[in-house]
């Protein structure tokens, strides 16, 4: 159960900007840069939690489907 206890942070960590970034590669670029980076990591995290979710609701129906607990 701990693992998932974990992932169900990463959105709360995401809204509060606590990721890990290297400012040595993003301090130089500008701030366009920096914004087009968040925007990209934004999605990136969104696609990943999308994912999850399909996942968990397939293996769900696949229980069900099956009567499994």
């Amino acid at each position: 159960m701990r693992p998932f206890a974990i992932f169900y942070f990463l959105p709360w960590c995401q809204m509060q900007r606590g990721h890990v970034t290297v400012d040595i590669f993003v301090q130089p670029l500008g701030p366009r840069v920096n914004a087009g980076l968040s925007l990209a990591g934004n999605i990136l995290l969104t696609a990943c939690a999308a994912l999850i979710a399909v996942k968990l609701g397939e293996g769900l129906m696949d229980k069900r489907a099956y009567s499994e607990r």
